[in-house]
Protein backbone atom coordinates (compact mmCIF):
# COMPACT_ATOMS: atom_id res chain seq x y z
CA UNK A 1 0.00 0.00 0.00
CA UNK A 2 1.23 3.24 -0.83
CA UNK A 3 1.44 6.34 1.07
CA UNK A 4 -0.99 8.72 0.21
CA UNK A 5 0.53 12.55 0.74
CA UNK A 6 -0.69 15.79 0.62
CA UNK A 7 1.94 18.46 -0.15
CA UNK A 8 0.65 22.21 1.28
CA UNK A 9 3.71 24.81 0.40
CA UNK A 10 4.85 24.62 -3.57
CA UNK A 11 7.73 26.86 -3.28
CA UNK A 12 11.70 26.02 -3.09
CA UNK A 13 11.81 23.12 -0.85
CA UNK A 14 8.36 22.21 -2.11
CA UNK A 15 8.62 21.81 -5.63
CA UNK A 16 10.91 24.38 -7.17
CA UNK A 17 14.52 23.38 -6.51
CA UNK A 18 14.49 20.37 -8.56
CA UNK A 19 14.84 20.22 -12.45
CA UNK A 20 12.30 17.56 -13.87
CA UNK A 21 15.15 16.26 -15.79
CA UNK A 22 18.13 16.16 -13.33
CA UNK A 23 18.84 13.19 -11.10
CA UNK A 24 18.98 15.77 -8.05
CA UNK A 25 15.93 14.70 -5.70
CA UNK A 26 16.04 17.94 -3.35
CA UNK A 27 12.32 18.87 -3.32
CA UNK A 28 9.17 17.13 -1.30
CA UNK A 29 7.28 16.88 -4.83
CA UNK A 30 9.50 15.49 -6.83
CA UNK A 31 10.47 12.59 -3.79
CA UNK A 32 7.19 11.53 -3.55
CA UNK A 33 6.08 11.20 -7.25
CA UNK A 34 9.55 8.75 -8.11
CA UNK A 35 9.46 7.23 -4.61
CA UNK A 36 7.48 3.56 -4.90
CA UNK A 37 5.84 3.39 -1.58
CA UNK A 38 4.44 7.22 -1.66
CA UNK A 39 1.58 8.73 -3.73
CA UNK A 40 1.30 12.43 -4.35
CA UNK A 41 -2.56 12.98 -3.77
CA UNK A 42 -2.26 17.01 -4.56
CA UNK A 43 -0.71 19.86 -3.59
CA UNK A 44 -1.85 23.45 -2.13
CA UNK A 45 -0.55 26.68 -2.74
CA UNK A 46 -1.52 30.46 -2.51
CA UNK A 47 0.28 31.57 -5.57
CA UNK A 48 -1.49 30.98 -8.98
CA UNK A 49 1.94 30.48 -10.92
CA UNK A 50 3.20 27.48 -8.58
CA UNK A 51 -0.10 25.54 -8.51
CA UNK A 52 0.00 25.99 -12.58
CA UNK A 53 3.30 24.66 -12.41
CA UNK A 54 2.48 22.03 -10.42
CA UNK A 55 -0.32 21.04 -12.29
CA UNK A 56 1.38 20.91 -15.22
CA UNK A 57 4.54 19.11 -14.70
CA UNK A 58 2.57 16.57 -11.91
CA UNK A 59 -0.59 16.08 -13.80
CA UNK A 60 -2.48 16.73 -10.46
CA UNK A 61 -5.08 18.81 -9.05
CA UNK A 62 -4.01 22.09 -6.55
CA UNK A 63 -5.84 24.27 -4.78
CA UNK A 64 -5.65 27.85 -3.14
CA UNK A 65 -6.30 27.03 0.20
CA UNK A 66 -6.88 23.61 2.39
CA UNK A 67 -10.12 24.11 2.92
CA UNK A 68 -10.95 23.58 -0.89
CA UNK A 69 -9.38 20.29 -0.90
CA UNK A 70 -12.20 17.80 -0.29
CA UNK A 71 -10.65 13.95 -0.13
CA UNK A 72 -9.95 14.41 3.32
CA UNK A 73 -10.26 10.72 4.69
CA UNK A 74 -7.49 9.96 1.74
CA UNK A 75 -4.31 11.42 3.26
CA UNK A 76 -1.94 9.17 5.38
CA UNK A 77 1.05 12.40 5.51
CA UNK A 78 0.77 15.30 5.46
CA UNK A 79 4.15 17.48 3.86
CA UNK A 80 4.45 21.59 5.46
CA UNK A 81 6.74 23.39 3.36
CA UNK A 82 5.17 26.75 4.23
CA UNK A 83 7.34 29.65 5.54
CA UNK A 84 8.59 28.83 8.90
CA UNK A 85 6.23 31.48 10.77
CA UNK A 86 2.74 29.90 9.38
CA UNK A 87 3.88 26.23 10.41
CA UNK A 88 1.80 26.52 13.53
CA UNK A 89 -1.33 27.79 12.31
CA UNK A 90 -1.05 25.28 9.19
CA UNK A 91 -0.40 22.11 11.32
CA UNK A 92 -3.39 23.61 13.57
CA UNK A 93 -5.97 23.31 10.56
CA UNK A 94 -4.01 20.50 9.24
CA UNK A 95 -5.13 18.68 12.52
CA UNK A 96 -8.54 20.23 12.84
CA UNK A 97 -9.56 19.23 8.95
CA UNK A 98 -7.58 16.12 8.32
CA UNK A 99 -5.78 14.40 11.12
CA UNK A 100 -3.40 12.63 8.82
CA UNK A 101 -1.30 9.53 10.40
CA UNK A 102 2.07 11.66 9.87
CA UNK A 103 3.41 15.11 9.46
CA UNK A 104 6.28 16.48 7.84
CA UNK A 105 7.22 19.72 8.87
CA UNK A 106 10.03 21.58 7.44
CA UNK A 107 12.81 23.02 9.94
CA UNK A 108 12.70 24.77 12.20
CA UNK A 109 9.09 24.31 13.65
CA UNK A 110 8.97 28.04 14.39
CA UNK A 111 11.31 30.89 15.42
CA UNK A 112 9.06 30.82 18.15
CA UNK A 113 10.26 27.86 21.25
CA UNK A 114 6.77 28.15 22.91
CA UNK A 115 4.92 27.89 19.11
CA UNK A 116 7.45 25.16 18.30
CA UNK A 117 6.48 23.52 21.79
CA UNK A 118 2.45 23.34 20.99
CA UNK A 119 3.22 21.91 17.32
CA UNK A 120 5.11 18.89 19.32
CA UNK A 121 2.16 18.86 21.76
CA UNK A 122 -1.03 19.41 19.23
CA UNK A 123 0.58 16.03 17.14
CA UNK A 124 1.01 14.12 20.05
CA UNK A 125 -2.72 15.17 21.42
CA UNK A 126 -4.11 14.15 17.95
CA UNK A 127 -1.74 10.62 18.17
CA UNK A 128 0.17 12.15 14.78
CA UNK A 129 3.72 10.81 14.41
CA UNK A 130 5.13 14.55 13.71
CA UNK A 131 8.74 14.43 11.23
CA UNK A 132 10.89 17.68 10.97
CA UNK A 133 12.81 17.99 7.63
CA UNK A 134 16.57 17.91 9.46
CA UNK A 135 17.37 15.77 5.94
CA UNK A 136 21.31 14.94 6.99
CA UNK A 137 19.83 12.11 9.34
CA UNK A 138 18.84 10.50 7.07
CA UNK A 139 21.87 10.42 4.81
CA UNK A 140 24.08 7.27 4.67
CA UNK A 141 26.73 8.82 5.26
CA UNK A 142 25.55 10.51 8.43
CA UNK A 143 24.20 7.28 10.13
CA UNK A 144 27.51 5.35 9.10
CA UNK A 145 29.27 8.25 11.55
CA UNK A 146 26.84 7.81 14.28
CA UNK A 147 27.37 4.09 14.53
CA UNK A 148 31.57 4.40 14.58
CA UNK A 149 30.68 7.16 17.12
CA UNK A 150 28.37 4.80 19.00
CA UNK A 151 31.09 2.12 18.35
CA UNK A 152 34.17 4.26 19.66
CA UNK A 153 35.23 3.58 16.59
CA UNK A 154 35.67 7.35 16.52
CA UNK A 155 37.37 7.40 20.12
CA UNK A 156 35.84 10.48 22.14
CA UNK A 157 36.00 12.77 23.78
CA UNK A 158 35.39 14.59 20.91
CA UNK A 159 36.92 18.16 20.13
CA UNK A 160 35.37 20.17 16.50
CA UNK A 161 34.62 23.04 14.86
CA UNK A 162 31.32 24.27 12.62
CA UNK A 163 30.85 26.64 10.01
CA UNK A 164 27.65 27.93 8.92
CA UNK A 165 26.06 30.64 7.28
CA UNK A 166 22.59 31.69 5.97
CA UNK A 167 21.12 31.91 9.78
CA UNK A 168 20.80 30.28 13.22
CA UNK A 169 17.34 29.07 12.35
CA UNK A 170 17.83 28.43 8.75
CA UNK A 171 21.00 26.70 8.30
CA UNK A 172 22.38 26.42 11.81
CA UNK A 173 19.65 23.92 13.11
CA UNK A 174 20.86 21.86 10.56
CA UNK A 175 24.47 21.43 11.95
CA UNK A 176 22.87 21.63 15.88
CA UNK A 177 20.78 19.03 15.09
CA UNK A 178 22.70 16.66 13.21
CA UNK A 179 25.85 17.45 16.06
CA UNK A 180 23.20 16.09 18.58
CA UNK A 181 22.12 13.06 16.50
CA UNK A 182 25.99 12.29 16.96
CA UNK A 183 27.27 13.34 20.06
CA UNK A 184 24.29 13.36 22.31
CA UNK A 185 22.23 16.29 24.50
CA UNK A 186 24.11 19.14 25.03
CA UNK A 187 25.07 20.07 28.47
CA UNK A 188 26.16 23.94 28.59
CA UNK A 189 26.37 26.72 25.78
CA UNK A 190 28.71 29.88 25.78
CA UNK A 191 28.38 32.69 23.84
CA UNK A 192 31.48 33.68 22.10
CA UNK A 193 30.06 36.87 20.01
CA UNK A 194 26.77 38.15 18.86
CA UNK A 195 27.45 38.14 15.29
CA UNK A 196 25.45 39.74 13.18
CA UNK A 197 21.52 39.38 11.83
CA UNK A 198 21.05 37.77 8.29
CA UNK A 199 18.07 39.52 6.49
CA UNK A 200 17.38 41.44 9.74
CA UNK A 201 15.36 38.21 10.90
CA UNK A 202 17.80 35.05 11.29
CA UNK A 203 20.86 35.83 14.69
CA UNK A 204 24.58 34.30 13.49
CA UNK A 205 26.03 34.29 16.59
CA UNK A 206 29.56 32.47 17.58
CA UNK A 207 29.06 30.35 20.21
CA UNK A 208 30.35 26.72 21.89
CA UNK A 209 28.39 23.88 23.01
CA UNK A 210 29.38 20.83 24.99
CA UNK A 211 27.64 17.58 24.41
CA UNK A 212 27.84 14.69 26.10
CA UNK A 213 30.68 13.44 23.80
CA UNK A 214 32.38 16.06 23.05
CA UNK A 215 32.40 20.14 22.23
CA UNK A 216 32.12 22.16 18.91
CA UNK A 217 32.34 25.71 18.33
CA UNK A 218 30.49 27.18 16.04
CA UNK A 219 31.23 30.02 13.91
CA UNK A 220 29.50 32.09 11.12
CA UNK A 221 30.31 33.03 7.34
CA UNK A 222 28.89 35.05 5.05
CA UNK A 223 26.44 33.75 3.31
CA UNK A 224 25.95 36.74 0.64
CA UNK A 225 29.56 35.76 -0.62
CA UNK A 226 29.51 32.14 -0.59
CA UNK A 227 27.71 29.75 0.90
CA UNK A 228 30.04 27.64 3.64
CA UNK A 229 28.66 24.53 5.92
CA UNK A 230 31.32 22.73 7.15
CA UNK A 231 32.30 19.97 10.17
CA UNK A 232 35.76 18.92 11.48
CA UNK A 233 36.03 17.06 14.62
CA UNK A 234 39.17 15.18 16.20
CA UNK A 235 39.11 12.52 18.19
CA UNK A 236 42.19 10.40 19.27
CA UNK A 237 41.82 7.81 16.46
CA UNK A 238 41.96 11.14 13.77
CA UNK A 239 40.03 13.18 12.23
CA UNK A 240 36.32 13.99 10.35
CA UNK A 241 35.90 15.71 7.58
CA UNK A 242 32.31 16.94 6.66
CA UNK A 243 32.50 19.18 3.72
CA UNK A 244 30.13 20.74 1.11
CA UNK A 245 26.95 20.69 3.44
CA UNK A 246 28.18 16.66 3.91
CA UNK A 247 28.87 16.24 0.14
CA UNK A 248 32.19 15.12 1.19
CA UNK A 249 33.19 13.12 4.04
CA UNK A 250 36.04 11.52 4.56
CA UNK A 251 37.69 10.09 8.01
CA UNK A 252 41.64 9.93 8.64
CA UNK A 253 42.64 7.37 10.82
CA UNK A 254 46.39 7.43 12.90
CA UNK A 255 49.39 5.30 11.94
CA UNK A 256 52.30 4.98 13.13
CA UNK A 257 55.11 7.61 12.42
CA UNK A 258 57.75 6.17 9.74
CA UNK A 259 60.58 8.94 10.09
CA UNK A 260 60.46 8.82 14.07
CA UNK A 261 60.30 5.73 15.87
CA UNK A 262 57.41 5.66 18.46
CA UNK A 263 55.45 8.68 17.22
CA UNK A 264 51.75 8.64 15.70
CA UNK A 265 50.75 10.90 12.46
CA UNK A 266 47.67 11.46 11.04
CA UNK A 267 47.68 8.70 7.91
CA UNK A 268 47.46 10.65 4.32
CA UNK A 269 45.05 7.52 3.18
CA UNK A 270 41.44 8.27 3.96
CA UNK A 271 38.00 6.72 4.19
CA UNK A 272 35.40 8.82 1.84
CA UNK A 273 32.06 8.12 3.39
CA UNK A 274 29.48 7.72 0.51
CA UNK A 275 26.87 10.22 0.75
CA UNK A 276 23.34 10.66 -0.69
CA UNK A 277 22.85 14.24 -0.39
CA UNK A 278 22.07 14.78 -4.00
CA UNK A 279 19.05 12.84 -3.46
CA UNK A 280 18.04 13.80 0.15
CA UNK A 281 14.19 14.14 0.24
CA UNK A 282 14.43 10.76 -1.06
CA UNK A 283 16.32 9.67 2.00
CA UNK A 284 13.81 11.36 3.97
CA UNK A 285 10.80 9.47 2.75
CA UNK A 286 12.86 6.06 2.88
CA UNK A 287 13.31 6.81 6.73
CA UNK A 288 9.40 8.02 7.04
CA UNK A 289 8.37 4.59 5.47
CA UNK A 290 10.81 2.41 7.75
CA UNK A 291 8.85 4.26 10.48
CA UNK A 292 5.24 3.60 9.00
CA UNK A 293 6.09 0.11 9.30
CA UNK A 294 7.55 -0.08 12.34
CA UNK A 295 10.92 -0.04 11.53
CA UNK A 296 13.68 1.99 13.47
CA UNK A 297 14.47 5.08 12.13
CA UNK A 298 17.20 8.00 11.71
CA UNK A 299 14.66 10.85 10.55
CA UNK A 300 14.11 13.36 13.24
CA UNK A 301 10.84 13.50 15.54
CA UNK A 302 9.36 16.33 16.99
CA UNK A 303 10.13 16.15 20.28
CA UNK A 304 14.03 15.73 19.11
CA UNK A 305 13.51 19.04 16.92
CA UNK A 306 12.13 20.38 19.78
CA UNK A 307 15.19 19.44 21.59
CA UNK A 308 17.57 21.57 19.13
CA UNK A 309 15.02 24.69 18.96
CA UNK A 310 15.48 24.47 22.90
CA UNK A 311 19.13 25.02 22.46
CA UNK A 312 18.45 27.76 19.51
CA UNK A 313 16.29 29.25 22.41
CA UNK A 314 18.90 29.01 25.19
CA UNK A 315 22.03 30.80 22.74
CA UNK A 316 19.13 33.82 21.79
CA UNK A 317 18.04 34.25 26.01
CA UNK A 318 22.15 34.35 26.28
CA UNK A 319 22.67 36.89 23.87
CA UNK A 320 19.96 39.16 25.23
CA UNK A 321 21.73 39.31 28.60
Amino acid sequence: MKIKTLLIGLGNIGMLYDDRNSNLIQSHAKAVELHPNFKLVSGIDPVYERRNFFEENYKLISFKRLDEFRNKDEIDLVIISTPTDTHLCVIEETIKSLKPKMILCEKPLSYDYNDAFKIVDLCKKANIELFVNFVRRCDPAVIEIKNKIDQNLIEPPLKGICWYSKGLYNNGSHFINLLEYWLGNYKDIRIINSGRVFNNIDPEPEFIIDFQKGSIIFRSAWEENFSFYKVEIISKSGILKYENGGDKVELYHVEDDKKIKGYKILSEKKLRLKSKLDVYQYMVLDQIYKSYLGENTTICKGSQALSTQKIIYSIREKLRT
